[in-house]
C-alpha cells in the first residue's frame, strides 16, 4: 500500500475522529443528528477536495494556482454557509452554543483544509521523485547496455576528421549515428556536441570500422550494435530518441 494512501487512513479514521471529540459533538447530535451527520461528511470531502485537487492543481504551474485558490475560497464559503445553521438544546438559549459550534467548525475546517494541501503536496512531491528515480535508473541501464555493446564492437578505435582546419579525433563508441547534410556529415554523439566535417557520407563510411556501420537511408549512417528495433521504415536505436529513416535501397542491410 502507499504511503499516500496510508496517510489518508490514518487522518479518517483516527486523527479527524480524535478532533471531533474534542468538541461537545455528542450534545450536538443529540439536539441535530442530521446537521452532525452533514457537517462530518463536509469535512471528509472538504479534505479530499484539497488533498486530491487542489493540491496537485497548486504545482501545475501560475495558471492552475488561481483555481486553487478558488476552490479554497469556495470551501470557505460553504463552509461559512454551514456555519449559519443553529445548534443548541431546545428550551435554551442558543447563543453560546451556536459561538462553540462556530469556532470547532472553522477549526476542523482548517485543519483539514491545512492537512489536505500539506499531505497532497507532499504526495506529488514524492511522486515526482520516484519518477525523476525511474527515469535516472533507465538512463543508467541504457548507458550501461551501450557501453557493454561499445566495448565488445569498437573498443579503443578512433575517427580522425577534420573541423575546420583542425583534426579532431572522435572515440567511435561514441557516435549514435551519422546524418549526411549536402557535402558535409553530421555527427552525433552521446557526450559533447555533434561535430560537423565537410565529407560524404560515402567518403566517411570508408574511414569507419568494417562491419560496424550499416547504410540504411541515402542519408544516415548506423551503429550495428546500438540496434534496438527496426521496421519497415525506421529503426529505433539504444540511447536515441529521434527513430532513423530506413530507404527502399537499404532494407537489405538490416537483414
Amino acid at each position: 500500500m502507499k504511503p499516500g494512501l496510508w496517510i489518508d487512513l490514518a487522518l479518517c479514521i483516527a486523527v479527524l475522529p480524535a478532533l471531533l471529540l474534542i468538541f461537545p459533538i455528542e450534545d450536538w447530535a443529540g439536539w441535530d443528528s442530521m446537521y452532525v451527520l452533514g457537517l462530518v461528511f463536509w469535512l471528509y470531502i472538504n479534505y479530499f477536495l484539497h488533498r486530491r485537487v487542489s493540491s496537485p492543481l497548486m504545482l501545475s504551474g501560475s495558471r492552475w494556482r488561481w483555481t486553487s485558490a478558488a476552490l479554497v475560497f469556495i470551501s470557505a464559503a460553504i463552509t461559512f454557509l454551514i456555519s449559519l445553521h443553529q445548534v443548541g438544546e431546545p428550551g435554551l438559549e442558543t447563543a453560546p452554543r451556536l459561538d462553540a459550534h462556530q469556532q470547532a467548525l472553522w477549526v476542523l475546517y482548517i485543519v483539514t483544509t491545512f492537512c489536505g494541501l500539506a499531505i497532497g503536496v507532499l504526495d506529488v512531491r514524492l511522486r515526482q521523485l520516484e519518477t525523476d528515480r525511474a527515469i535516472r535508473q533507465k538512463k543508467n541501464l541504457v548507458t550501461e547496455e551501450i557501453e557493454f555493446r561499445s566495448d565488445e564492437a569498437v573498443a579503443g578505435e578512433n575517427l580522425s576528421v577534420k573541423v575546420g582546419y583542425q583534426s579532431v579525433q572522435l572515440p567511435v563508441s561514441d557516435i549514435q549515428y551519422i546524418e549526411s547534410r549536402g557535402n558535409y556529415a553530421c555527427i552525433h554523439r552521446d557526450h559533447g556536441d555533434d561535430v560537423i566535417t565537410q565529407i560524404t557520407l560515402k567518403a566517411l563510411a570508408d574511414m569507419l570500422p568494417e562491419g560496424k556501420f550499416l547504410r540504411v537511408h541515402r542519408s544516415f549512417l548506423i551503429p550495428s550494435w546500438r540496434i534496438q528495433s527496426h521496421g519497415a521504415g525506421s529503426v529505433k536505436l539504444i540511447g536515441v530518441s529521434r527513430e532513423i529513416p530506413v530507404g527502399r535501397a537499404h532494407k537489405e542491410n538490416l537483414k
